[in-house]
């Protein structure tokens, strides 16, 4: 799993130009398993039927002392059409909140997992990634990256218990 995250951060930031202005010196691209979350936050979980791949959670900028949080008070604008509320929901839903319908989609509640990620990390790389951008760019990575993929090529599926040995080499692409 770590070769994993080193791959996925190095990635990113041969992916993430920096400038002297920037705040961040890297982006942590975080993905969650839907269940795991669920079974971990039984009364947080609201999602009907769960989605079965991994999810996104968040982009973090960050830097070799922390991951950066709150950096300004830059507001999150809600989405105010379904279908670009539906592709982000693809990729990037909200399990503590059930899905809602093409008319109580703007409904506050139903974009409040996203506000969040933006005030609490998405302003602190607005200086290079506005809002959309932002959003945008965390989908795109999603997209190129599907874990369930990667663990497969080590024999690793839901639902089975593979070895501590097994795990460590599903992340190790140079055996392959």
């Amino acid at each position: 799993m770590m070769g994993i995250v080193f791959k996925l951060v190095l990635l990113i930031l041969m992916l993430c130009p920096l400038t002297i202005n920037s705040s961040f010196q890297y982006l942590t691209f975080v993905q969650q398993w839907p269940k795991g979350y669920c079974t971990t936050n039984p009364s947080r979980c609201q999602r009907n039927p769960l989605p079965t791949v991994f999810t996104v959670h968040g982009l973090w900028p960050g830097n070799f002392t922390k991951i950066l949080q709150n950096c300004t008070k830059t507001a999150y604008t809600p989405l105010q059409n379904f279908q670009d509320w539906n592709n982000r929901n693809l990729r990037w839903p909200d399990l503590a909140n059930p899905s809602p319908t093409m008319q109580n989609f703007h409904q506050p509640r139903f974009q409040s997992f996203w506000k969040h990620e933006w005030t609490k990390h998405g302003t602190c790389s607005e200086n290079m990634y506005p809002q959309a951008t932002y959003f945008s760019r965390t989908i795109q990575l999603s997209q190129g990256h599907n874990i369930l993929n990667y663990l497969a090529t080590g024999n690793i599926s839901p639902g089975s218990n593979p070895t501590v040995r097994t795990f460590r080499r599903s992340g190790d692409y140079t055996q392959r």
